[in-house]
């Protein structure tokens, strides 16, 4: 029997490899995400932790100065994580729609593979009819 052969398979297994690329960047792109996103609330966490501290205790001067100046510091660092967020979030959409793309193209080559496999199946089929046929024509009938 002769075997199943997709000429597309070096395409395929191509096509597979950009797909799986394009997904470790997406796994990347959303961790790095993730972790931006936990700093900007571990900033608001400490923005508000300095902020009742402030309220609650006494503080003179210097020490409110100092607060001040922290509190400051935080904000603008919680404004330029928030802003990298945004940028981060569209490298995170544009490589899902990389990753649905190349996934697209891999899809789109299984199923002409798995459609040539069928044709292969009945190719076979009716190959193995034709023989059987003809391996019947050939015996005597009064046997």
């Amino acid at each position: 029997m002769k075997k199943f052969d997709f000429r597309l398979d070096k395409i395929l297994d191509y096509r597979q490899g950009c797909r799986k690329i394009s997904q470790e960047e997406l796994v990347r792109r959303n961790n790095e995400l993730f972790e931006i996103e936990q700093y900007i609330e571990a900033l608001a966490k400490e923005q508000q932790r300095v902020a009742t501290s402030q309220e609650q205790y006494q503080l003179n001067i210097a020490d409110l100065f100092l607060s001040s100046m922290y509190q400051e510091k935080l904000q603008k660092e919680l404004v330029l994580q928030k802003e990298l967020g945004k940028k981060v979030e569209a490298q995170v959409d544009l490589a899902r729609e990389n990753y649905i793309e190349k996934s697209k193209e891999v899809r789109v080559l299984e199923l002409l593979k798995d459609k040539k496999f069928d044709e292969h199946k009945i190719d076979l089929k009716r190959s193995e009819r034709k023989r059987l046929d003809e391996i019947a024509h050939r015996q005597p009938r009064g046997v």
